[in-house]
Formats: structure tokens, C-alpha cells, sequence
């Protein structure tokens, strides 16, 4: 498996045995998938979907090793106003705290999309960045 993948699974498998009340966060991930999904695609929210839009390699790398960049869009989904909130937080908390490449990850804008009472939905959007090195000489 390629350390993309690899890297990306781990996002999922690390969102989804975190983001739990029992384990400290204020809310219960309902669901997270790796791809770009709508709303109504998540059944169990709140919910999380991720997809990586960019491999970008590091300006200045040499060697046998590239220093690569994964810039990733992560989508969240509620059903509520309060718990977008909560769970935006509770997202960056875990990038920073628990993630196994938290000390390789940066978190950068969000923005939140507060439903209403004709769409109830509430959305946010955050990007984030991790980097890693790639050997291509073995």
C-alpha cells in the first residue's frame, strides 16, 4: 500500500476511534469516509468525509528522501447549529492531541455553514496539511 493511502486510512481509523465522548470530546462521530460525499450521503452524523486535493512537494528537497505535503478538505456534517461547532473543535483537538501524525499536521482555515429552519443542516469545511517524507531510494 502506497504511504498516502496509508496515511489517509490512518485519518479515518484515528477520527473514528477519537472523536467520542467516552474519550474526552464532546461529540459521538456518527460516520467518516474518505471521498467527497453531500450531506444526505451521511447517514449517521454528526459525520465527516475527506478527500486529499493536493501531493505537494516541498520546495528545496534533495536526496534520496522527498519531503511531500498532503493537503487534505475535510467536510463535517450536524444536524444542529451547536453541535458543528462542538465538533469542529473537537476535530482540531484531536489533530493536535491524538492523531498519530499529529506532530506532522497543521490545521488551517474553517469555515462553518449554519442551517437554518428551512435547511437545517449545519456544514463546515477545514483544511489541513501533513507532511511526510517519501524515500525513493531503498
Amino acid at each position: 500500500m502506497s504511504q498516502v493511502n496509508t496515511i489517509l486510512d490512518t485519518l479515518k481509523s484515528d477520527l473514528e476511534k477519537y472523536i467520542q465522548v467516552s474519550r474526552g470530546y464532546d461529540t459521538d462521530l456518527g460516520e467518516c469516509k474518505r471521498g467527497i460525499y453531500q450531506f444526505d450521503e451521511m447517514l449517521n452524523k454528526p459525520s465527516i468525509s475527506f478527500w486529499c486535493y493536493k501531493n505537494e512537494l516541498e520546495e528545496g528537497t534533495m536526496g534520496g528522501g522527498q519531503l511531500r505535503i498532503l493537503k487534505i478538505y475535510l467536510y463535517l456534517y450536524s444536524d444542529t447549529v451547536s453541535e458543528i461547532h462542538d465538533l469542529v473543535a473537537d476535530v482540531e483537538k484531536f489533530l493536535y492531541n491524538d492523531f498519530t501524525y499529529k506532530n506532522d499536521v497543521w490545521v488551517g482555515d474553517n469555515t462553518i455553514y449554519e442551517g437554518g429552519i428551512s435547511e437545517p443542516m449545519s456544514i463546515a469545511e477545514m483544511e489541513i496539511e501533513i507532511k511526510f517524507t517519501r524515500e525513493l531510494i531503498e
